[in-house]
């Protein structure tokens, strides 16, 4: 890499390691910070863990979440990788979060390194990329393995750049194929792909400028170079990879086999009658909707609003976090009518089109304003391509709001429709952003002002002039004129506000008056809020303008400016950061364990059930949205961004009924036996599940109480009844309009034709555990046996008497199987081949990967050695 001195690194890395921990302190005074997503995590992955710690065994099923689920994207080990060892390395051994914070820094400084950017010009860089709000706000929210993927970007594309522009091929090999490896092995797919869409722009770049410099062979040498290092990175990971890849199909990632046919259960209540003109109309809006992947309007409910992409230079440009105006900042109060002072106080910030948002996506005033000097000033064309890379991560964050594109690309550009929170896409702007910021500051002081042309000298000028008007110019209209470039409420937010007031028993003409009189109340503050970050803003664009300007004046300044301007930055990221992640973020160790492990009176009493195979569904949470009762129980709900296609479409189809249904009638749980056996008997999908207990909502003390369900069908019983039907559609329709715990609907082209069965004696599940469950049954003839266990056919293997046997999906969600008459012992195993084969081609990778990647380091030190060069 480049020849300054390693000193000057060992002291930036140091500066980075003691700004990491500054900023982080409250983890080195036996605190950590409260991360909502892990203290989920450690809810879904306790049942895993205890199996792993006790057995010895890697668990791969874990029955605590969904009526069971894959562990692929939960918590499993692949003994085969080694890069945890690097990665623990890369995060300087520094308590978690504050590693990754530390990783942001370390890798875009191998970055600046690989291009050969000056330390300190490297440092601002790496300061800007660390400290950009969003890349903090994710670890406040606990998507540790996004940041993960996040922090090891810049350093794969350091690896690229080595690759195709300089004489160090070799080593850059070697990054290339480290960081691809460590880029796979953060587990966050997304994060990944969208940083190779940026790997993608630049390999375009690449290809245009060997053509124009007649220089395609040595091009074609290097991207062949970077397809066998990227081939190298993905086989430490082959494990993961493949199980992801085999598991994404049954995702909700994945085809759906439904057609719309049933799409009308999803917009009708439990005991409503189906017309056909409804099953029409919503069938039409199914297919609308429908891509191979994930439906539209759920992959683009974040999406960033168009002016919202503003946010990168005003922080506050659409009100900050969905959080209180008062918790945000009490003092733009001032000004609003006394008579309506507490509802603008509780009102939110937030007026951006996104359904909720824990912070803005904020790349620094000062990277925007050097950014969009270095497209007017430096001379290198790989300021457009990083000017592409920008404006795609803006169009594609849009989402909704450019929705012929958005579903275009859903539907043409392979794996795009698997991800959801399209706002995603703007890490490669807070990519790009700061590395044009820094190649903007290299080139403006490293350039001679002495020896310089008139000509050169005024085309610095005017450079400064139109990033300075540009940046500084928008932020003096949001400051004098915020009205006339954004609107301070959302569209929809005075319906909303009327709507709840109609709710409360205010009549609607009444509503409609108050909000009119509380909205330009509610607007002024939110202006306020505005006008003060937009202030913000352009004192700092002036700021680190007139260092610059000077600077090419005045050759001591110039000497001072990397320090004053990575402080300007620093500064102004630091406080805005701190807005969302501050010392109230983190709790002690003690209060953490309490929220992860916490039992009520509830979880007491339904743990006093030993029996095996039982389901609890909380209703005092969102019980789809809710991690927390897998720590203690077999839930029927969970949380998690890749379960189970087939279950989430039963949730959609059928349980959110069911639940509703509970609510609409809860007061027949309490009432005559008759009504309340007829409620029970009603919730045909969660007796499947085999749900025996509800978790249900206090009164005013906010106690839970459990209530025991009589009428769940047990882990296993014989069904008098197969009936085949064409599609999985039907199956869910019919299973609504006849429910029956003895008649199972199948498809056809598992079972063709129906059957009947005389009731065996006795099935009962004997044991079960993460990757194994166990029954024996006696019957008299043949009889048909369900299991209430999600169907997954990509590794459950079932064994009668030690023989292979097989099963079926029935009743959309769960397993089926004929049996022969007599006693037998019928088990269950997951055995899935991907994870035994990944794993073997995981230990392969590693061991490959260490030896190119020291084949590399030794060519390139024997191609820079004097002997060479001579």
């Amino acid at each position: 890499m480049t020849k300054q001195p390693w000193f000057k690194y060992i002291i930036i890395v140091l500066v980075l390691w003691l700004s990491t921990a500054l900023f982080f302190s409250p983890l080195f005074n036996q605190q950590v910070l409260l991360q909502q997503d892990i203290i989920r995590h450690k809810g879904m992955s306790k049942d895993i863990v205890d199996f792993r710690a006790s057995t010895g065994e890697e668990p791969l099923w874990t029955n605590r979440m969904f009526g069971g689920m894959p562990a692929f994207q939960i918590s499993t080990l692949y003994s085969g990788n080694w890069l945890s060892i690097p990665d623990t390395l890369m995060k300087c051994f520094m308590p978690l979060p504050a590693g990754y914070l530390f990783m942001y820094m370390l890798c875009f400084l191998i970055l600046m390194s690989c291009m050969k950017i000056p330390p300190l010009w490297s440092l601002a860089g790496s300061m800007a990329y660390g400290f950009s709000s969003y890349f903090l706000i994710i670890l406040e929210a606990g998507h540790n393995s996004k940041a993960n993927a996040i922090g090891y970007l810049p350093a794969l594309i350091g690896g690229l750049h080595l690759l195709f522009n300089s004489n160090r091929p070799f080593l850059g090999f070697s990054i290339t194929a480290l960081f691809t490896a460590l880029e796979l092995n953060a587990n966050h797919i997304q994060i990944s792909y969208y940083g190779y869409i940026l790997v993608a722009c630049l390999l375009v770049y690449y290809f245009i400028q060997s053509i124009q410099a007649h220089a395609w062979k040595s091009y074609l040498r290097s991207f062949l170079f970077f397809v066998l290092a990227s081939l190298l990175g993905v086989l430490p990971n082959a494990g993961n990879l493949l199980t992801t890849q085999n598991y994404s199909v049954y995702t909700t990632r994945g085809p759906s086999e439904l057609t719309g046919e049933a799409a009308v259960l999803k917009q009708t209540a439990l005991d409503e009658p189906i017309s056909p003109q409804q099953q029409s109309m919503a069938k039409a809006e199914y297919l609308s909707n429908k891509t191979s992947g994930l439906d539209a309007d759920y992959a683009t409910q974040w999406s960033y609003g168009i002016g919202e992409s503003m946010t990168l230079l005003i922080p506050n440009f659409k009100g900050g976090a969905s959080k209180s105006i008062r918790e945000h900042n009490p003092s733009v109060l001032k000004g609003v009518n006394p008579e309506f002072t507490e509802q603008v106080a509780a009102s939110s910030a937030y007026f951006g089109d996104q359904p909720f948002t824990s912070g803005p996506v904020y790349a620094g005033a000062a990277i925007c304003f050097l950014a969009v000097l270095a497209l007017f000033y430096i001379n290198s064309s790989i300021k457009w391509v990083l000017l592409a890379a920008t404006l795609i991560s803006l169009v594609l964050s849009w989402g909704h709001h450019v929705m012929g594109l958005t579903k275009w690309c859903m539907d043409y550009i392979p794996g795009y429709n698997k991800f959801r929170a399209v706002s995603m896409t703007l890490v490669i702007a807070e990519l790009t952003l700061p590395l044009l910021a820094v190649l903007a500051l290299y080139h403006w002081f490293s350039d001679s002002t002495e020896n310089s042309s008139t000509k050169a000298l005024s085309h610095k000028k005017r450079s400064w002039w139109w990033a300075l008007s540009l940046t500084a110019g928008f932020c003096l209209l949001c400051y004098v004129a915020p009205e006339a470039l954004t609107t301070l409420s959302s569209n929809t937010e005075p319906s909303q506000w009327i709507q709840q007031a109609v709710q409360s028993g205010i009549s609607e003409s009444e509503a409609t008056r108050y909000v009119g009189e509380l909205m330009p109340n509610v607007e002024l503050a939110r202006k306020h809020l505005l006008q003060s970050d937009a202030g913000r803003s352009l004192v700092l664009i002036v700021l680190t303008a007139m260092v610059m300007f000077l600077g090419i004046k005045y050759a001591p300044l110039k000497k001072a400016s990397p320090v004053i301007i990575t402080l300007l930055i620093l500064v102004d990221l630091w406080s805005v950061n701190k807005r969302y992640l501050n010392t109230s973020s983190f709790i002690s160790k003690e209060q953490e364990q309490a929220m992860i492990s916490n039992k009520t009176s509830a979880d007491e009493e339904i743990l006093r059930d030993r029996e095996a195979g039982y389901r609890v569904l909380n209703l005092s949470v969102s019980p789809f949205n809710d991690a927390q009762t897998s720590y203690w129980h077999h839930s029927v709900g969970g949380y998690h961004a890749a379960k189970l296609k087939s279950y989430q479409e039963f949730i959609d189809y059928e349980l959110d009924a069911e639940i509703k249904h509970i609510f609409k009638n809860g007061s027949a749980l309490f009432g005559s036996d008759s009504s309340r056996q007829e409620l029970l008997k009603r919730l045909h999908g969660l007796n499947l599940l085999n749900t025996r207990y509800f978790i249900l909502p206090g009164g005013e003390e906010r106690t839970t109480m459990a209530f025991k369900n009589p009428r769940a069908y047990g882990a296993c019983w014989f069904a008098k009844e197969v009936k085949p039907l064409d599609s999985k559609d039907a199956v869910l329709l019919q299973m609504r309009s006849q429910p029956d715990k003895q008649r199972v609907w199948v498809l056809k082209k598992n079972i063709p034709a129906a059957k009947s069965y005389a009731l065996g004696d006795s099935i009962r599940l004997i044991s079960k555990k993460a990757n194994a469950c166990k029954y024996v049954s006696d019957s008299k003839g043949k009889a048909f046996a369900v299991f209430s266990e999600i169907y997954y056919p990509d590794g459950w293997n079932v064994y009668v008497d030690g023989k292979q046997g097989q099963y079926v999906c029935v009743n959309s969600i769960l397993r089926g199987m004929e049996l022969p008459a007599g006693h037998h012992t019928i088990e269950f195993k997951f055995e899935p081949e991907g994870y035994k084969v990944g794993n073997r081609a995981s230990l392969f990778g590693s061991l490959t990967l260490l030896l190119a990647c020291l084949w590399g380091t030794y060519m390139d030190r024997k191609k820079q050695s004097p002997a060479s060069a001579e």
